[in-house]
């Protein structure tokens, strides 16, 4: 370009540091890639092109919040997606009239369905292998500016129990590792109202030797099982919290070793017993079994209401509890899917990746509740 040119040029020199790509935090695994998303725009949607070369990507990027001006990017694959799915997810992004939007908990709060449900509805991960995935069964994904955690929708109850380490390795061990997840949700939710209701209420149920020796192990005990249960719960979730707030070299010690230590002290103090102990311990180890941190804490929050019901009613409590939460759940609905396919309603075609994980050979189909316009994965 000479001093005569009426041309002139433009160059981007715009650039901030940014935190490299790093294992991702909350989503560990034992095989599969370790790079996870960042705060940086332009390095997430880098990393999920690096995954995915169609050129049928698309990302439709936005600038939400007033004075924010976030960037926010709608990923989908064109030729998969469908395109009711679609518009929906615009027409909601379109809806959110806000100054700041700090991180993708904000878009994810805006965009769900039901508001006062428990249970997560949108999933955030950190892994762009979880995200391309998802985009190739006709998913949606969101990727948000200043945020290492991105969305997928819709979503299903039992997408929270998968893990994309289940893809990586043998389908007869993957699926009995999700069928000992769903029996670690069962246990995390039921088991401290299940102690409550048989000590309290239906101590015929239980075998002799094991009441003789659950009455001896409360003997001298000063509260009712109800007021034991709920005192060491709350003294768990106590000592979560704190982990996650303590340093980390503290925090992920403070977890474990606190419980034992006070659960080691209360029952030489004679406030508990031993056999409340060990059900805290096996309902905490269920809940950290689970891949998905924010469906765990629903479960975590569940468990209080489920112990009340078995406080007031026994059994007869939890069974209705059990059938309050089912029918939740069936009225439940992420972007127009029905929260508990493919059960209800019924794609038996996708019961091939649902507890049972079946070989990659036979699962050549895309997720017939996605109703993708490509649906076949090959040929």
């Amino acid at each position: 370009m000479t001093e005569a040119s009426d041309c002139a040029q433009i160059v981007g020199t715009k650039f901030w540091n940014s935190r490299p790509v790093e294992e991702p935090q909350t989503e560990a695994l034992i095989r599969g890639p370790r790079d996870g998303f960042t705060e940086d725009f332009r390095t997430n949607t880098a990393l999920v092109r690096r995954r995915l070369r169609d050129p049928n990507l698309r990302f439709e990027t936005f600038q939400l919040g007033r004075r924010s001006r976030t960037d926010v990017a709608v990923v989908y694959v064109e030729g998969i997606v469908n395109d009711k799915l679609l518009q929906e997810v615009r027409r909601r992004i379109h809806t959110i009239d806000v100054d700041e939007v700090a991180g993708s908990g904000f878009i994810e709060q805006w965009l769900t369905d039901h508001q006062l449900s428990p249970f997560p509805q949108i999933m955030s991960t950190e892994r762009p292998d979880k995200l391309s995935a998802a985009l190739l069964q006709g998913k949606v994904g969101i990727i948000v500016d200043n945020s290492p955690f991105q969305l997928i929708m819709p979503m299903t109850l039992f997408a929270f129990f998968h893990s994309p380490e289940d893809y990586y390795q043998n389908w007869i061990v993957s699926t009995a590792i999700r069928v000992m997840r769903f029996g670690a949700a069962f246990l995390a939710t039921f088991m401290p109202a299940f102690y409550i209701a048989l000590t309290e209420f239906h101590h015929g149920m239980l075998p002799s030797e094991l009441a003789f020796s659950i009455a001896g192990s409360r003997e001298g005990v000063p509260f009712p099982s109800v007021v034991e249960a709920f005192a060491m719960e709350a003294t768990l979730e106590l000592l979560r919290e704190a982990g996650i707030r303590l340093p980390k070299p503290i925090g992920q010690t403070i977890g474990i070793v606190g419980g034992l230590v006070i659960g080691e002290a209360a029952v030489r103090a004679g406030i508990v017993s031993p056999i409340m102990v060990i059900v805290v311990a096996i309902t905490a180890i269920s809940s950290f079994s689970l891949p998905s941190y924010t469906f765990a804490i629903s479960l975590r929050l569940l468990r209080f209401l489920v112990m009340l019901s078995a406080a007031l009613f026994g059994l007869y409590g939890i069974v209705l509890a059990y059938i309050m939460l089912n029918i939740h759940i069936a009225n439940l609905k992420s972007f127009g899917i029905p929260y508990s396919t493919p059960f209800a309603p019924t794609f038996l075609s996708d019961w091939k990746d649902l507890i049972l994980r079946a070989p990659l050979s036979m699962m050549t189909g895309r997720p017939k509740m996605m109703r993708t316009k490509d649906k076949n994965r090959s040929k």
